[in-house]
């Protein structure tokens, strides 16, 4: 295992997050082996796509695109850096190294890793990344987006409840399967805000928080989710308004490109720029629908019903 011991062996000498051996997982069409145990992710065998070790990770990266005090961006390589919890590194598609903070939950330690660090990974891979939910309504991706707090999840987890399976909740991999647009599934669960899951009947005592004091909480799917890559046939971009009506206009022409990359992760810092707008050329021969509603007044239930009358 590659790993720094004296910073990752607790005080009896037992591993604070390592596995004894490396556990494969699948997310994301991508089979992920790991040093770090990552139940939320269904166990998988075969040939490793991807390695998550631990172990140090650089200080800065060298002539990085994009820098920030959080993350660094640069040619094949991702640096993200969170206080108190945890330095990531992603490089060349293929190997993430988690650095550790003393101290740091596990939940915490994961919750990047499944978000921000993956969709740096989907990214260096050829991947569209968008920040989105999905599900599969007869047999195709819905791929919800929008703005943070707009309700991509709790639409996510309303259709779930009518019977429609999951593909992924926060970061939505879109490739290419038989030369067509599909996406491909994440993590069986919603990650879904305290008062949602109370909202839609559900006790929250029976759910385990990602985060610890963050009040979001892990809603796991596996009754219905798709474990297989699913054709993306719609794009609905959510917004809130303050009228009381609801408005759906459908997305044409250069404006439909600019809302694929407005929801994207890191896609001003793509190495192979074709490549990227190949994909989403590819995505958008799906229709992309701008779907506008007032989330202070218009329950979930109604703005859902909207949505698939919209699909019908």
């Amino acid at each position: 295992m590659s790993c720094l011991l004296g910073d990752l062996l607790g005080v009896d000498g037992s591993m604070v997050y390592g596995l004894a051996t490396p556990q494969k997982y699948a997310a994301f069409g991508l089979i992920v082996e790991s040093d770090i145990d990552l139940p939320e992710l269904a166990v998988s065998e075969g040939c490793a796509d991807v390695r998550v070790i631990l172990g140090k990770t650089p200080d800065h990266l060298n002539a990085a695109a994009e820098k920030t005090p959080w993350y660094e961006v640069a040619s094949g390589a991702f640096l993200l850096k969170v206080t108190g919890v945890a330095n990531y590194y992603v490089e060349c598609g293929n190997l993430i190294t988690v650095e550790p903070r003393i101290g740091a939950p596990a939940e915490d330690l994961k919750v990047f890793l499944f978000d921000t660090v993956f969709a740096a990974l989907l990214q260096q891979r050829g991947f569209l990344a968008l920040h989105g939910s999905v599900v599969a309504v007869d047999g195709k991706a819905l791929v919800l987006l929008g703005a943070s707090s707009v309700g991509k999840t709790t639409i996510a987890l309303a259709l779930h409840d009518r019977g429609f399976p999951l593909l992924a909740d926060e970061v939505c991999a879109v490739g290419m399967r038989d030369g067509k647009a599909a996406v491909f599934p994440g993590l069986p669960q919603l990650n879904v805000w305290e008062d949602t899951l109370l909202a839609a009947g559900k006790n929250v005592s029976g759910y385990r928080p990602i985060r610890q004091g963050l009040g979001k909480y892990a809603f796991r799917v596996e009754d219905r989710f798709c474990e297989e890559a699913v054709g993306l046939n719609t794009i609905v971009l959510l917004k809130g308004h303050n009228r009381e009506v609801f408005e759906a206009e459908t997305i044409r022409g250069g404006a439909k490109f600019e809302s694929l990359l407005a929801n994207a992760f890191f896609a001003g810092t793509a190495a192979d720029k074709s490549r990227l707008f190949g994909l989403c050329a590819a995505a958008l021969a799906s229709r992309v629908v701008q779907v506008t509603f007032n989330n202070r007044t218009h329950d979930v239930d109604s703005v859902v019903d909207f949505i698939l009358k919209e699909l019908a």
